[in-house]
């Protein structure tokens, strides 16, 4: 049986000691495989992220004189792809409302975090970004589909504006065809005209 590909983590934190912890309640989780990429300071976080192959990020609120909400403003590009997760030491109300608002997939109080937790939040936040997908997938199938509805809808439209003159014409074309069946000069125009139409 094929094993699954270990799940790319990017984990944004100024303090070695929280990476070493966070690597350690990872280990403990069960069931899948996890792979840390560790970013010590805000403006190595916004690198590795823009470099990608990450499924999920993990951010310290605190990252020296910048915040992970801060974090979370700058990559709001990134969110619908790589859901982010905020971490913190303390938790705070308006924190965890902000971070939520800015689309945040979880937001975990570090002394709280448990090897369960951590992949249940993981496992969750990839199955949003995942659903998310799906449904702007769909979406763009039906602004396709509506396209291309409308499309039909004018060529059909078109059709018939354009068909009933020219089967006018071609009517009085085959008309003149056949009474001036003496002059081949007209009588060839008019076989061009009806051929033509």
């Amino acid at each position: 049986m094929m094993q699954e590909r270990p799940i790319q983590i990017l984990l944004v934190d100024d303090d070695e000691d929280d990476h070493l912890m966070f690597c350690d309640l990872l280990s403990g989780a069960k069931g899948q495989k996890y792979q840390v990429e560790w970013a010590p300071s805000f403006d190595a976080g916004r690198a590795a992220l823009a470099r990608g192959g990450h499924d999920v990020c993990f951010l310290d609120y605190r990252l020296g004189g910048r915040t992970g909400i801060d974090f979370l403003r700058e990559s709001s590009a990134f969110i619908n792809k790589i859901p982010m997760i905020l971490l913190t030491g303390y938790g705070e109300h308006d924190v965890d409302m902000e971070a939520m608002r800015l689309g945040a997939a979880d937001y975990l109080v570090k002394d709280q975090v448990t090897p369960l937790l951590l992949e249940r939040s993981i496992r969750y936040a990839l199955h949003r970004v995942r659903s998310i997908q799906q449904i702007l997938d769909r979406e763009a199938q039906i602004l396709v589909q509506d396209r291309l509805a409308s499309v039909g809808l004018l060529a059909s439209s078109l059709a018939h504006e354009i068909g009933t003159p020219l089967g006018v014409i071609r009517g009085r074309a085959e008309y003149l065809e056949q009474k001036l069946r003496n002059d081949p000069e007209i009588k060839r125009n008019a076989a061009v005209i009806i051929s033509q139409i």
